[in-house]
């Protein structure tokens, strides 16, 4: 959530990268759900795939 909030706080990118191998585990993904929850709590967050992200990247560039 440290790195949501001060990407956030920057005007910044949020790049979260979860490899399967690390979150798949069912302890692990609920850590996954609050950093979405706490993202969406800010009301005015895009939450997209890298692929999202760079079309609007190229979009707006």
């Amino acid at each position: 959530m440290r790195e949501f909030d001060a990407a956030y706080d920057e005007g910044g990118v949020c790049q979260l990268v979860m490899h399967p191998f690390v979150i798949g585990y069912r302890s692990r993904i609920w850590i996954l759900d609050e950093l979405l929850r706490h993202a969406r709590a800010r009301g005015d967050v895009f939450i997209g795939s890298h692929a999202a992200i760079a079309a609007h990247a190229k979009e707006n560039g």
